[in-house]
């Protein structure tokens, strides 16, 4: 997995930042990956739908692809 994320931390920690990340479970629930999460809002404020979260599957700043670890063709990567 690249490194992109900790170097963007390191360059906002100045300004009191980091992007923010979740976990991912695999689809047996035994292992989990972090993820980076894209920030997204409500449209309507009245509306009762919560606002979907994003979340991508290539780094948005170099484009490498996510490793997971229930996914294949990543597995090797993830090890």
């Amino acid at each position: 997995m690249c490194e992109c994320a900790a170097r963007v931390d390191a360059k906002l920690k100045d300004r009191n930042t980091r992007l923010s990340r979740s976990f991912c479970l695999s689809s047996d629930l035994s292992e989990a990956d972090e993820i980076l999460m894209i920030q997204t809002e409500k449209i309507d404020k009245q509306s009762r739908k919560k606002p979907l979260t994003v979340i991508p599957t290539f780094c948005p700043f170099c484009g490498v692809k996510y490793p997971r670890k229930d996914d294949p063709e990543t597995e090797e990567v993830a090890a």
